[in-house]
């Protein structure tokens, strides 16, 4: 009996996962996401004060010298409350309803890990953590924004 049971589970098959008609977009995400997103960023010290500022986040689908990459976009963030100013490149791709952009490495031009999104409707965000010396002492604070083109 159970070699009969084995036998029915081991020749059964599931259905096809693969998408027969993927979603078709007329451009390269890097391309369709390019822009300046103009929103809030927010600055919060773990365990500490959270600070506000009007910025940007601009995607451009090239770098400083023309040069452009399929699915790479060129992130820079400002904020001269926060004295924030910083670009890099970053992975960019399709995800469902948005696009994802994201850089791992930290020795990028942010310094650290960062990743965001690009909705439907033109909103944008993007997150990262800093360590930050302040004096003699060392901070970490956590920078968001939220933005639309």
């Amino acid at each position: 009996m159970l070699f009969l049971l084995a036998a029915g589970m081991g020749l059964t098959s599931c259905s096809d996962d693969d998408e027969d008609n993927p979603i078709s977009h007329s451009t390269t995400p890097e391309i369709e996401t390019a822009g300046t997103y103009t929103g809030t960023w927010t600055k919060v010290q773990v365990g500490g004060d959270t600070t506000t500022g009007s910025g940007t986040l601009t995607l451009s689908a090239t770098d400083a010298e023309g040069k452009s990459t399929k699915y790479v976009t060129y992130a820079t963030v400002s904020c001269s409350e926060l004295k924030l100013d910083k670009s890099s490149t970053a992975n960019i791709s399709f995800a469902n309803d948005f696009y994802w952009f994201s850089n791992m490495t930290t020795t990028n031009g942010f310094g650290t890990k960062f990743s965001g999104k690009v909705n439907a409707d033109g909103s944008a965000t993007i997150a990262f953590t800093l360590v930050e010396r302040v004096g003699r002492k060392t901070y970490t604070f956590n920078y968001s924004f939220e933005g639309k083109k």
